[in-house]
């Protein structure tokens, strides 16, 4: 009764048919949940918080499990989004939120006046590997020629070989800047910086051995249109260039990485022009670190309320004459007809292998991988690719540089197998479910602090009133 009162729009007698429910059994997590989510609908958020806290607190019987995941799954969501929303209110200062669940269902949903073509800049950093930073960049350059006329492409490298990197970059189209290659932090903060000068719409950030498809520039492109400020993929490719072998990461999941379930690999981010003006344009600044910059990125992107969103539950906030979706936001690349693949050779193999030790399950073989290639790159990359891969095989006498990704292969599921793992889970749904829990309840934790904030600010308000 409670759902039908919701889709009528009949939100108070909706929350009130869950509170009897809730005082019926009040076990029941899946009616907590409920209760949150209509008072969530009403505005009355630090009473759907407190509902939404009880859902996850309890522990339902193993055989309701598979019933409520995906409702607890959407609550993770709401939650987030509720998270996410006291920040941007404080930080961004937006005139309004907007009512997503309104904003969903109406097909003429404002949106910002557009320009005729964005200016994208495709940003990235190189270093070494001249034979195959050649065919990245050569790509990159192809691409501006090809979306001329639809989409302005930037091309900016920073590099730090002075003469030789200078002209491999300029050679191959891209502007070029000096810095030094460590700490990476700040030779990445460096470009970003030099990005402000493009006045571009959208910055996008590859490494100098990462091919992102056609498609996913002018995907984005798209989503800028509707003014999304953030958006990457949550899965990617991996390609061994001297075995030819490509694997698939299918990205964080719950059972190794509870906390970042949602958030979107580091090749291939976009970030608005709206979003890099709140960053200053600046992300790494100060932080001297030759690793984890992705981390890094996505830890400041949270001090601004970008929480780890699905597109339809972005934070929908008026800003000035600006109507913005905000949120960390990542689509899989299947659902977007887009492909992005890291390139891996000697020299880079060992931070794939870190990246991938906490769940095997995460990785995929894919069989024919040219043939994948040729569905999303040109052929003459792809045929620079297969002549470089037979120079690096050749030059791998004994073996040893591609030990590692052999390691993956075999710890890598199979398409089929991985077919299989969907049906049947390798962590039982009781755990993967507690850990889900734990991730709520921090969120939450986060939220009240929030709200605590907020309400004594209320009480003060409201006694000033009183005495005047």
């Amino acid at each position: 009764l409670g759902e039908t009162l919701c889709k009528l729009g009949r939100l108070d007698e909706a929350a009130e048919g869950y509170r009897k429910a809730v005082a019926l059994n009040p076990s029941a997590a899946w009616s907590h949940f409920n209760l949150g989510e209509a008072l969530e609908k009403l505005g009355k958020t630090e009473e759907a918080i407190a509902s939404y806290q009880q859902a996850v607190q309890l522990n339902p019987k193993s055989s309701l499990l598979q019933k409520t995941g995906d409702k607890v799954a959407k609550g993770s969501m709401q939650i987030r989004r509720l998270v996410a929303t006291r920040v941007i209110e404080k930080i961004w200062k937006p005139n309004f939120i907007l009512d997503s669940y309104i904003c969903q269902s109406q097909e003429n949903f404002a949106k910002t006046k557009r320009k005729s073509i964005n200016t994208i800049v495709i940003l990235t950093c190189v270093w070494k590997r001249p034979e195959l930073v050649k065919i990245v960049l050569s790509y990159y350059s192809h691409l501006k020629r090809e979306l001329a006329g639809k989409i302005k492409l930037e091309l900016l490298a920073v590099g730090s070989e002075g003469k030789t990197s200078r002209h491999l970059c300029k050679q191959c189209g891209f502007d070029y800047v000096e810095y030094a290659n460590s700490p990476l932090s700040a030779k990445w903060e460096y470009g970003l910086n030099q990005c402000a000068s493009y006045d571009p719409d959208a910055v996008i950030v590859v490494g100098s051995d990462d091919l992102i498809s056609q498609s996913l520039i002018e995907f984005y492109n798209i989503k800028l249109q509707e003014n999304l400020v953030f958006c990457g993929l949550k899965d990617g490719y991996f390609f061994d260039l001297a075995n030819e072998s490509l694997i698939l990461w299918t990205g964080y999941n719950v059972r190794a990485d509870p906390t970042r379930v949602g958030e979107t690999i580091g090749m291939g981010r976009c970030l608005s022009r709206t979003l890099l003006d709140k960053l200053e344009f600046s992300i790494w600044r100060g932080l001297d670190i030759d690793r984890g910059l992705d981390g890094a990125m996505t830890r400041k992107l949270v001090q601004l309320g970008l929480q780890f969103l699905e597109y339809d539950d972005c934070v929908i906030a008026q800003i000035g004459d600006h109507t913005l979706r905000i949120g960390h936001c990542g689509f899989k690349m299947a659902e977007i007809g887009a492909y992005a693949v890291d390139i891996k050779v000697s020299e880079n193999i060992t931070p794939l292998e870190r990246y991938f030790e906490r769940d095997a399950n995460t990785l995929v073989v894919q069989p024919q991988p040219w043939m994948i290639f040729g569905k999303y790159f040109p052929h003459q990359i792809i045929d620079q690719l297969k002549e470089l891969a037979i120079v690096t095989s050749k030059g791998q006498t004994n073996g040893e540089e591609c030990k590692e990704f052999k390691g993956l292969q075999q710890m890598a599921t199979s398409s089929e197998n991985f077919k299989k793992a969907q049906t049947s889970p390798v962590v039982d749904v009781e755990t993967e479910l507690r850990q889900e829990n734990e991730l709520l309840l921090y969120q939450l934790g986060e939220v009240q602090d929030e709200l605590e904030e907020y309400y004594l600010k209320y009480q003060n308000l409201k006694n000033h009133v009183k005495l005047s």
